[in-house]
């Protein structure tokens, strides 16, 4: 368990980026190997090029970078789930369904699955599976992850805490 960067007090107990900075390492290694190749060849490209290629990656990736980590972004903690900029409070859900099975066409499909996905994009992003979730006011929705496995065992956890009688 790790502190919230956002500043929340409570510790995070299912994260994943959404985009990985390190991506951004390979631009370098592209303008080397550049350089490397137009020294061999002698191609004529000056080393100005290829720094500027670099730079202009760099810009693009970084800007690409930071939207999938500000929309594709997965975070629980004790208090709340954050999918991209939506958040929904833990208190709200109320079941967490199992992995459905593949489903051959649209009318195969559990309920949960016709359901809208948490955060600003219409859809589960690419890369990520669902995880269908009940809320409280009787919605049902997706949640979403890389690891939904993972982030269906944290939330069934949390959600079946809750359901326990306090004493």
């Amino acid at each position: 368990m790790t502190a919230d960067p956002h500043g929340s007090a409570a510790p995070v107990l299912f994260a994943e980026p959404g985009g990985r900075w390190a991506t951004l390492l390979g631009i370098p290694v592209f303008v080397v190997v550049g350089l490397a190749y137009d020294a061999w060849w002698g191609s004529g490209l000056r080393w100005f090029v290829w720094v500027l290629a670099g730079l202009v990656l760099a810009v693009i990736g970084a800007w690409i970078v930071h939207a999938a980590r500000e929309h594709t972004s997965v975070e629980l903690t004790g208090d709340q789930l954050r999918q991209g900029t939506e958040s929904v409070p833990v208190a709200e859900i109320v079941k967490v369904f199992g992995p459905a099975p593949k489903a051959k066409r649209a009318d195969d499909l559990e309920r949960w699955q016709r359901g809208r996905a948490l955060g600003e994009i219409s859809r589960v992003p690419r890369g990520r599976r669902p995880v269908g979730l009940q809320l409280r006011r009787g919605s049902v929705v997706q949640a979403w992850a890389r690891d939904d496995a993972a982030l269906r065992a944290a939330l069934t956890d949390l959600v079946e805490k809750r359901r326990e009688p306090r004493r």
